[in-house]
């Protein structure tokens, strides 16, 4: 369980007010009440905290990453094969209409 008195010490080194809290939720298009306002800005502030602690963080003489299998997922070869026939497709979909997968709309506009 957090500290909820560390948290908030955390909180206020990154604060983020509630103009920012709007705009963030405008653009999220998320309608909040004034509690959860105070709540975003408090959880957020904590992240925006410990990003500034991590730009603190000395990394003179660390190594970069080096997987530790470079090959371990290689690439298969580019080879032509046979296309996948139209009705295997449509079998393990949802919803069809005229030999066309139909999604559901994800992007108002």
């Amino acid at each position: 369980m957090t500290d909820v008195g560390a948290s908030e010490a955390v909180a206020s080194a990154g604060a983020i007010g509630r103009d920012e809290i709007d705009s963030l939720a405008t653009l999220a298009r998320l309608s909040l009440p004034d509690d959860e306002r105070d709540t975003f800005a408090r959880q957020l502030g904590t992240i925006v905290s410990y990003l500034e602690q991590l730009q603190g963080v000395e990394l003179e003489g660390v190594p970069e990453y080096v997987a530790p299998l470079p090959d371990a997922a290689p690439l298969r070869d580019d080879v032509a094969s046979a296309p996948i026939e139209r009705a295997a497709i449509l079998a393990g979909v949802s919803a069809t209409r005229d030999d066309l997968v139909i999604v559901p709309r994800f992007v108002e506009g």
